[in-house]
């Protein structure tokens, strides 16, 4: 989203169908989607992969949100997929690829927040159990927004690099 508001052209490659968690998103009204357009794809189908590698190689960067271990072996896609050597490839894993927690399921700004202290203070009143952060710390704050801001910085270099050959 931060990068559509600054003017990229953000393409979302979303799973084909319900996700399956009962929830019905009414792309119009999701702030979230601001910005962006969208296609469907379903990369685990046999030939499937054919459409996201297409988008893929003509891609600057590729943002990629699943569990650590996930993108490769359920669409077979990953960071060593392509013949696009300018590509940046992002992983917004939460734990990291190495970290203990890595595999762990729920991983939420909730989670993030609680492990590393966020929940207490700055989002309870006292007396009461803490509030829930709404994603500000973990995944915008601390997530999103590193992020975004590592993909601006290697597109910049990249740009600069090409420019000094």
């Amino acid at each position: 989203m931060l990068l559509a508001d600054m003017g990229a052209d953000v393409l979302l490659v979303d799973r084909a169908g319900s996700s399956g968690l009962g929830l019905k998103r009414e792309r119009w009204f999701d702030v979230m989607l601001r910005g962006k357009r969208s296609v469907t794809a379903r990369p685990q189908v046999s030939g499937g992969q054919r459409a996201p590698l297409q988008l893929i190689s003509r891609a600057d960067a590729l943002i990629e949100g699943f569990s650590t271990g996930v993108m490769e072996p359920r669409t077979g896609l990953g960071c060593r997929f392509t013949e696009n050597k300018r590509l940046v490839y992002a992983r917004m894993t939460g734990w990291g690829q190495e970290a203990r927690w890595r595999r762990a399921q729920g991983m939420t700004s909730t989670n993030i927040g609680a492990r590393r202290g966020a929940c207490c203070t700055p989002f309870s009143r006292k007396g009461q159990a803490p509030v829930p952060p709404l994603n500000l710390v973990g995944d915008f704050g601390g997530g999103g927004m590193l992020l975004a801001f590592g993909v601006v910085c290697a597109l910049h270099e990249g740009a600069a690099s090409a420019a000094a050959r």
